[in-house]
């Protein structure tokens, strides 16, 4: 692991690293939780990016909603492992 953040505690983020494969981003918000894959060069940036976007929408609802979830999981393809 990388680093991993968490608000309030309802808001997690984390980066996790790998030599051979894509990094991990894991997040977790309220009922919302995925890994989202990215190439390495750009795992940082796009961390930061989901990190603030997570919590603009805590600040502004608190949990997320149903559009706010959907466009969430299209825009940075999102995968639950289970």
């Amino acid at each position: 692991m990388e680093i991993n953040e968490v608000y309030d505690d309802l808001i997690e983020v984390s980066l996790f690293s790998s030599e051979e494969d894509l990094y991990e981003i894991y997040f977790s918000f309220e009922i919302m939780f995925g890994i989202i894959y990215v190439e390495a060069e750009e795992a940082y940036l796009k961390r930061e990016e989901i990190k603030k976007e997570l919590l603009g929408e805590y600040l502004k609802n608190e949990k997320p909603s149903d559009e706010f979830i959907n466009e969430f999981c299209e825009k940075y393809e999102v995968v639950i492992e289970l």
